[in-house]
């Protein structure tokens, strides 16, 4: 008896090893084998804006032996060269009012940890395509979602542009300008810079009219106050803020582009990619007492997968939205006005219109539990084309091919008349309506007299043009650093990329498989062990009753 069990655990203390040789094995598989991250596929930009996606940028970190270090006031005309990067700001840096900054291409700066570069008079970084200008030397920290709202930045500093910061002047090619970098965060607190061609992460704006357009932003555009024209951009929101453009600082974690206090803003010619967005929303107006005077133009945008929300969210201020020519598909709402939470985020009281717009594949193409005019729009192959609780004017659409042409959930009656139903049968009409046919404690959708074919004038106009925002006068506060996260990758400009390392999934599959084989064996052979026991002590009791 005391032999088997002597055997049992040298047999065991084998085992023990062997599993421990085969963990440490898998581990120095996954490490020496690790293969470079594979490029994702560019997303095809619409051919209505030029801007097209092109080689992802990661953040570089390379070796120098020598580092330019720099840090408080620049007081005359200064250059930053290729040669003599990268420049590490080991404190805050400072442009005065009538100094120039000039950056070479090519040229890296390392904003640090806590750091910023504050434009009181004009910066110069033109970069080029094969020779980027580089914010991002120092590699952003990953911080867990929430916690920089709370601390603050953990990774490099911000760009600030001042009220007293120069103007972009297009004619004259003098001003403050980014162009082609790679950079983190952007804040505007005044002048009128032009940000164009860039790849960054997020952009606050509380004054000035500044030019955003051509960039490729992983993170989010927040337009606090002042004005603001955002072209031809790509945007995908893969930080882990929640709107895509915004309108107040809080609430990046509401939208890509979030709108909100006493704002002029033009959205025109834009992706918005909702698909790989950790947001809900794509362009969102007022909430958490942001609930300021706005007027918006939002037109020939293309925004698709907001699953999780709208393309487009309406949720307090005032002012007016007009929301045209633009394409909206695979999003639980296509557009949302509705006043979701007066309390906490304030009354809605902005005139929204939607004209010529493209609703297609979305759970519902457009809510509307606020008042609104939707005209000549096509609404199409949605779950709801239109769910709507406040009287508005619905006209002259082409509202056709949904499971459902309009649901009513209030007992008011709406107006839904001069639309093209996608068949001139009535009942078949009147059946792809929920009404008070349905539910008597709602009101009626009227559809008669109704389009006798579709309306041509429902498609996106191309040739749209953007107006001029109406510039509004600057915010004086001091702009408070924006959010950061760490981008997954970056697109333009073209950059010498860097490889990441992944696991080989063969080699790693062939380990845990010798991994998952022993440890299958253990057990085995451990409950073996356990029924010969059982019945060695059985068989030995017997005996000693003989």
């Amino acid at each position: 008896m005391k032999s088997l069990l002597n055997t049992f655990l040298v047999v065991s203390i084998i085992i023990i090893l062997m599993l421990m040789g085969s963990w440490s094995f898998v581990a120095a598989q996954n490490s020496a084998t690790a293969t470079p991250t594979p490029t994702p596929t560019p997303v095809s930009h619409p051919s209505s804006t030029p801007f097209q996606d092109s080689t992802p940028i990661p953040t570089p970190t390379p070796e120098f032996p020598i580092r330019t270090n720099v840090n408080g006031t620049i007081n005359s005309d200064t250059t930053w060269t290729k040669a003599n990067s990268p420049y590490n700001l080991t404190g805050p840096v400072t442009v005065d009012p009538g100094v120039t900054l000039s950056i070479e291409p090519g040229t890296i700066v390392d904003t640090s940890y806590l750091n910023y570069l504050l434009i009181n008079g004009t910066i110069n970084a033109r970069g080029t395509i094969n020779e980027p200008i580089n914010f991002n030397d120092g590699a952003p920290a990953n911080v867990p979602n929430g916690l920089d709202l709370l601390l603050g930045d953990f990774s490099g500093g911000d760009v600030i542009f001042s009220p007293s910061s120069s103007s972009w002047n297009q004619q004259t090619q003098l001003g403050s300008i980014i162009e082609n970098a790679v950079i983190e965060d952007l804040v505007i607190n005044g002048g009128s810079p032009k940000i164009s061609n860039d790849a960054f992460l997020n952009i606050d704006i509380y004054g000035g009219s500044p030019e955003i357009s051509n960039n490729n932003i992983k993170g989010g555009i927040g337009v606090y106050a002042g004005s603001a024209a955002i072209s031809n951009n790509m945007i995908s929101q893969q930080a882990h803020y929640l709107w895509g453009v915004y309108a107040q600082r809080y609430d990046r974690n509401n939208a890509v582009i979030f709108v909100g206090n006493n704002v002029s803003v033009t959205i025109s010619n834009n992706l918005f990619n909702g698909y790989v967005s950790q947001v809900p929303d794509g362009i969102g107006f007022g909430t958490e007492g942001y609930t300021g005077t706005v007027t918006a133009s939002i037109a020939n945008n293309t925004i698709t997968g907001f699953v999780g929300g709208a393309g487009i969210a309406v949720s307090a201020g005032s002012g007016t939205v007009s929301i045209l020519s633009n394409s909206i598909s695979s999003c639980y709402n296509g557009v949302e006005v509705n006043d979701v939470d007066p309390i906490e985020d304030g009354t809605l009281a902005i005139a929204t219109v939607m004209q010529e717009n493209l609703f297609t594949n979305n759970t519902c193409g457009v809510y509307i539990g606020y008042p609104a005019e939707i005209s000549n729009n096509t609404i199409s192959y949605n779950v709801e084309g239109i769910s709507i609780s406040a009287e508005s004017s619905i006209t002259y659409n082409n509202i056709v091919s949904n499971n459902q042409s309009v649901n009513l959930s209030t007992s008011n009656n709406i107006n839904a008349t001069y639309n093209w139903w996608g068949t001139t049968e009535t009942q078949s009409i009147s059946q792809s309506i929920h009404d008070s046919k349905v539910d008597s404690n709602l009101g009626t959708v009227s559809f008669i007299p109704f389009l006798p074919a579709p309306n041509p004038q429902t498609t996106p106009n191309t040739n749209w043009i953007a107006p001029t925002p109406t510039a509004l006068p600057p915010n004086t506060s001091t702009p408070t650093p924006a959010e950061y996260a760490s981008p997954s990758n970056s697109a333009l400009p073209t950059q010498i990329s860097t490889s990441s390392s992944t696991k080989n999934p063969a080699s790693s599959n062939i380990s845990s498989e010798i991994y998952t084989a022993l440890v299958l064996f253990l057990a085995i052979f451990s409950a073996a062990f356990v029924a010969v026991m059982a019945i060695l002590i059985r068989e030995r009791r017997r005996s000693s009753h003989l």
